[in-house]
């Protein structure tokens, strides 16, 4: 009993080596620590009961239940570069071998460094039974672990079937819909279960559907940020946003559904605007095809305040997925993208002077819309870089062969250089101006401020041009 028992320990111990050797799980709390430490326990009491009584089967002669060596025969070690089978000798040396190698913040936690630190204040190798006693809770952390992963993944997946039913069903719940969005935006926020969500469980043709305007407006909103929290400002993540995912339409004429490919940064820029929008795109085959998308008027006039904060949290997933990146800013601005902002800014200014609003002056979406607007405009304007100088017609003069000075559309500069000559108009600066409203919070006034700033010597020119 006792050499079987052994057997199987050490097969435990080399096995978990090579999975322990790569991994840093991290349960930190103490209590899941403490849990572990119980099921540990209660595996060696398991243990104890069975190596200690009596002779096993044909193995004869009872055990005590302590000290029964490992046997490694069949365990396949993998070596690091310049070792050889002569450096592993023995399973204390395997063990501390894996958990030297994990974070020093995870050999502090799991009690690896004052069990270290103890043998060498005390010049005595440690013992097999601590070692083994920290290397079985490190084992049943990298269980929970990979449980939780698996969970994580079931979950993600019953959330991407809720979409996939909603879009197919034409907006048969809106509430379970929106309780599934409401938890993707909590889990995609981690930048793992993002890349699960598109790459592994291809939740994202199911996301952008729900950005069509054939949704209600608090689905596109809801949809729009979550697609905001899943690509923020990550070069890897920002490119989904351009991918072309085919998109069920009803034409005007006929209750025939086609096909059509549309990416979400199209859908996220027609957010934008009060009326319809039209998109070309070409396919591989060099076929062209054109959409015409309308926001239904009824859902404006009846809910100003839904529309406003759609229009919100579309401009929150767009600036999520153009920061610093010249892909999708040349894809933004072929799109009008541009024209489109001007579009909402002329909305909310709209609903500012409604008697509606003028009932509610607190509604935040109207201010954080404005916020985020000159956050944007001033966060492109200095991705362009500054001018060597200001032209007397306010135009952004720059030294010969500078990135400022336009050519390759794949340089971050070159891009919002392009898309900074048209913020720096006076159509620009009266948005911005318009932004200092004396009853915006002070936030908004500091990010307006930051822009004017930056807008400012250009449209000083031009304004004095038009006197």
């Amino acid at each position: 009993g006792a050499g079987t028992g052994g057997g199987s320990s050490g097969a435990g111990a080399g096995a978990g080596a090579g999975a322990g050797a790569g991994a840093s799980a991290g349960a930190g709390a103490s209590n899941f620590y403490e849990r572990m430490k119980e099921k540990q326990r209660e595996k060696q009491r398991e243990r104890e009961r069975g190596s200690g009584g009596g002779g096993g089967g044909g193995g004869g002669g009872g055990g005590d239940g302590t000290g029964a060596p490992l046997d490694l025969t069949d365990v396949e070690i993998i070596l690091g570069k310049g070792e050889d089978v002569t450096t592993v000798s023995s399973p204390s040396e395997l063990m501390i071998r894996t958990l030297s190698a994990l974070p020093v913040v995870e050999q502090d936690r799991i009690g690896f460094t004052a069990l270290m630190d103890k043998s060498k204040a005390s010049g005595e190798e440690a013992l097999e039974a601590d070692l083994r006693s920290l290397w079985e809770v490190r084992q049943l952390e990298l269980e929970e672990a990979m449980a939780a992963t698996e969970e994580s993944a079931d979950f993600l997946a019953a959330l991407i079937k809720t979409l996939k039913s909603h879009v197919d069903s034409n907006r048969a719940d809106d509430e379970t819909v929106l309780d599934a969005l409401n938890g993707l935006e909590d889990h995609l926020s981690d930048m793992d279960m993002a890349r699960d969500f598109h790459d592994a469980l291809g939740g994202w043709p199911s996301l952008t559907n729900l950005l069509l305007p054939t949704q209600s407006l608090q689905v596109r909103a809801a949809a729009a940020l979550v697609m905001g929290t899943a690509v923020k400002n990550q070069d890897e993540f920002q490119g989904w946003i351009l991918e072309p995912v085919a998109l069920s339409l009803s034409t005007d004429t006929t209750s025939e559904e086609h096909m059509h490919e549309e990416a979400a940064l199209a859908l996220l820029t027609h957010m934008l605007v009060k009326g319809c929008t039209t998109t070309t795109t070409t396919n591989q085959n060099g076929t062209t095809t054109s959409v015409t998308l309308c926001n239904e008027p009824t859902l404006e006039e009846s809910d100003p305040v839904g529309a406003l904060a759609m229009r919100k949290k579309a401009l929150y997933a767009i600036a999520s997925g153009i920061r610093q990146n010249p892909h999708t800013q040349s894809l933004f601005l072929s799109l009008d993208g541009l024209s489109r902002l001007e579009h909402a800014a002329d909305a909310e200014a709209e609903f500012a002077a409604s008697d509606k609003h003028k009932k509610r002056p607190d509604h935040s979406s109207l201010w954080q819309l404005r916020l985020k607007l000159a956050t944007m405009l001033a966060d492109w304007i200095t991705e362009a870089g500054s001018c060597d100088w200001v032209t007397d017609v306010g135009e952004c003069g720059v030294e010969e062969g500078t990135a400022a000075s336009g050519g390759r559309v794949d340089d971050v500069s070159d891009v919002a250089g392009l898309a900074a000559a048209e913020l720096r108009s006076m159509r620009w600066c009266r948005i911005m101006a318009g932004a200092m409203d004396a009853s915006a919070p002070q936030r908004v006034h500091e990010k307006a401020l930051q822009a004017l700033a930056l807008q400012a010597p250009y449209c000083a020119a031009k304004d004095k041009g038009e006197r």
